[in-house]
């Protein structure tokens, strides 16, 4: 269960198995969520008959005197297999000389609707034969109602997948991905309304626009992850993927410059970048000659000193390089070599043949998962009482 006060969202309370024809009753620990307006109930749909028929709840604040009880009636399934297969209800809390909140369930049938596009890929898919009607199908567009409190007016949506099913990479909304493979490798999107035809974009801190210039003497590219990692006065990013804005665009072709759309989240003023290549088999390096940025909301400007080649077979043997930003007001980071000893013990069977990681954290943030590969000292790494 989730009760909304008038501050924000409380994370859900989990209650144990409730039985037939039970009346149940909980103690739970909330912090003073103010005057309650509505509460959310639901369940996660496991077990073998996770259908469940709700009559009613009954809350009271334990205080001294104790509160008066408030009573919601329910009478309705929370089940995918009764009344609007919804196994999540919302129900609104009277309060002292105010209005209930209306229940839009209806309105909502008539004016508001979600609508989800399959995009043509290159690739097929093939269903396994099931007695349902398919959703999110190749050039369907599938139509969804919800019942809600009311959310006074609609501004977003927010809309992801959990990657699970066949065909997963190719779902996308408004001509953005929701694949972690592809555009920015988010799964998840938060689309604006629009209003009398047109959207109401409020551009805020952390959309940037990126473009990488690969040299002209970098391999042709492969089937290979490009990451970005960026790290500001407030944080830093989740890992971002370089990856084409459309369909069939192929990225990081020699002497080529590609554009990204990120979403780092407010991270502050940024200090340095992080950008990685996967470790796969046959891969030949990446030489990338410039990489530029551009704070959408600011069109603040940032360069960084990046010309290197991401690769295990030439230079530092690298494929993980980090580059301070460079700006005029103030002189970049320095790029520091750091020497890491590794001394395995004198025990029977101390050595290991696994791959090793370290990361290194400092006052600035870290080096992220950096592996050990390229020892100082030769010979076998890892083994018995030896310092590598």
């Amino acid at each position: 269960m989730q009760i909304d006060d008038d501050d924000d969202d409380d994370d859900p309370t989990l209650f144990p198995d409730l039985g037939l024809m039970k009346c149940l009753d909980f103690i739970i620990n909330l912090k003073d969520v103010g005057e309650l307006y509505k509460i959310r109930i639901g369940h996660d749909n496991s077990g073998p008959d996770p259908s469940w028929y709700l009559h009613e709840i009954r809350l009271q604040k334990m205080s001294t005197p104790p509160e008066k009880e408030i009573h919601l009636t329910i009478n309705s399934w929370l089940s995918e297999d009764h009344d609007d297969s919804d196994t999540w209800r919302e129900i609104p809390v009277r309060r002292h000389k105010k209005e209930l909140l209306p229940d839009e369930n209806i309105r909502m049938r008539k004016i508001f609707s979600l609508k989800l596009y399959r995009a043509f890929a290159s690739r097929e898919h093939s269903f396994p034969p099931i007695h349902v009607t398919l959703i999110f199908v190749f050039l369907q567009t599938d139509m969804f109602y919800m019942s809600a409190v009311s959310l006074g007016v609609l501004n977003k949506v927010l809309i992801s997948h959990d990657g699970t099913g066949p065909g997963t990479a190719d779902f996308f909304v408004t001509d953005q991905w929701l694949d972690e493979y592809q555009d920015d490798g988010k799964t998840e999107r938060e689309l604006i309304a629009i209003m009398n035809g047109s959207a109401s974009t409020v551009y805020t801190r952390g959309q940037w626009r990126v473009w990488v210039k690969t040299a002209e003497d970098s391999p042709e590219p492969q089937e290979c992850k490009r990451t970005l990692i960026m790290y500001g006065s407030k944080g830093k990013s989740d890992e971002l993927l370089l990856s084409p804005q459309s369909l069939g665009y192929v990225c990081f072709q020699p002497g080529a410059t590609d554009e990204f759309l990120i979403e780092s989240g407010d991270i502050g003023d940024v200090y340095k970048i992080r950008v990685s290549c996967d470790d796969l088999p046959g891969f030949e390096g990446w030489h990338l000659k410039s990489f530029e940025m551009e704070e959408v909301y600011t069109n603040r400007v940032l360069n960084f000193d990046s010309s290197c080649w991401l690769s295990l077979s030439r230079e530092h043997r690298e494929l993980v390089k980090e580059f301070p930003a460079v700006n005029e007001n103030q002189k970049p980071l320095p790029v520091h070599k750091y020497i890491i000893s590794v001394h395995t013990g004198d025990l029977w069977g101390a050595e290991t043949f696994a791959n090793l990681y370290v990361t290194v954290y400092g006052e600035r943030g870290d080096t992220g998962v950096r592996k050990l590969q390229h020892s100082l000292t030769a010979g076998e790494m890892f083994q018995r009482n030896k310092v590598i």
